[in-house]
């Protein structure tokens, strides 16, 4: 790609290398805990990866609306609210489940889906949304339709567009987002990290340094924190992935060696011209906590992020940790749209963007999640 490509040139360079090693494939290439279709379709001046579900029963939830909205939140209602809101909450998703899979909510196209926690979006004005959603309600006409990842702060846009097409807004999560680096720099807590790079116990190792041999042990550190710690919910990686991404430019990959070697930690960073997120991101949790191991993490994206002048998408959890080192509270949005013979299903997503809207993002703010 030349250095003068722009915005949606680089995009586009991206879904390319993307759909030349998946279309057509099954997602569990990329994840054990994933089974849908990957296919395209087109935008005009790019073409949008999309997943296709017919109703395969426990997907992850990059790629399941039941599991995001309803076994995600349980588990995070019961594990992170106190015990009067969260039981409740988690009985409410247990009566939505029975709804959910009446009403065929799994059965959905989610455009623009990497199968990342985080999907970035191109700049709207440049590619054409109604041939890409035009397109998705002609080839699969008794599904629907499904955008995750948009905030308000860097998708205003988008979610304005969506609502306009008729698509209703569920909050999902409230993520954090570092659009000035420069000024979170200066705070005391992200001055105290960043003097984690110079520590002479661990080795910094560089993208162009990650060997397609440590895939297996970076999938390793991955499963031990976002499988073993937070949920089981989220997607297990596959080490051929990592190393197929690696290869093709799609993550970056630093992490830290010990003296024999051993990768210790790792973030993997996925982005576009203007943003990058770390979707990739693990480390031993068995290490003695002083080894602060995910400050060091944390400090090696944002030293990223600022290097390469983007705006850095730290995505869910750790709420006061991101927030002490400057980072901005967003909630996060899926923009979703059913057929009208759906009426079901529609009405079950109507009752989740108000019951989410509602409940879920006052929740959210309250206790900074």
């Amino acid at each position: 790609m030349s250095p003068a490509a722009t915005p949606i040139e680089r995009f586009a360079g991206n879904v390319l290398a993307y759909l030349a090693r998946y279309e057509g494939a099954n997602a569990n290439a990329l994840a054990r805990n994933l089974d849908a279709g990957i296919e395209a379709v087109d935008a005009g001046s790019t073409w949008l990866p999309v997943t296709v579900n017919h109703g395969e029963a426990g997907n992850a939830w990059v790629c399941s609306p039941r599991s995001t909205y309803i076994d995600y939140a349980a588990e995070e209602a019961r594990r992170l609210l106190p015990a009067a809101i969260g039981r409740p909450l988690a009985g409410l998703c247990g009566q939505l489940a029975r709804l959910a899979d009446a009403c065929a909510l799994d059965r959905a196209v989610a455009l623009n889906n990497w199968c990342l926690s985080t999907n970035l979006y191109p700049p709207l004005a440049s590619l054409d949304i109604d041939r890409a959603i035009d397109q998705a309600r002609q080839r699969w006409p008794q599904h629907a339709l499904w955008l995750r990842s948009l905030n308000r702060h860097d998708n205003g846009d988008w979610l304005d567009a969506l609502q306009a097409r008729g698509f209703v807004l569920i909050a999902s999560r409230q993520v954090w987002l570092y659009p000035d680096l420069d000024a979170a720099a200066r705070l005391p807590n992200m001055r105290a990290d960043a003097r984690l790079l110079q520590r002479q116990d661990l080795h910094w190792c560089d993208n162009a340094a990650i060997r397609a041999e440590d895939a297996p042990r970076i999938a390793q550190l991955y499963a031990q924190l976002y499988l073993g710690k937070y949920s089981r919910w989220n997607p297990d990686y596959r080490p051929q992935m990592i190393a197929d991404w690696h290869r093709d430019g799609l993550l970056r990959l630093e992490g830290w060696r010990d003296d024999a070697g051993q990768l210790q930690c790792i973030a993997g960073m996925f982005g576009t011209e203007h943003h990058v997120s770390t979707p990739i991101v693990g480390y031993d949790t068995a290490a003695p906590a002083r080894l602060a191991l995910y400050r060091t993490l944390t400090a090696t994206s944002y030293r990223q992020a600022r290097l390469s002048q983007r705006h850095l998408n730290l995505s869910a959890g750790a709420a006061r940790f991101k927030r002490l080192r400057g980072g901005q509270a967003a909630i996060e949005y899926s923009a979703v749209w059913a057929p009208p013979q759906a009426r079901r299903t529609r009405a079950l997503l109507h009752a989740l963007g108000l019951l989410t809207r509602r409940l879920g993002e006052p929740l959210m703010r309250h206790y900074r999640l």
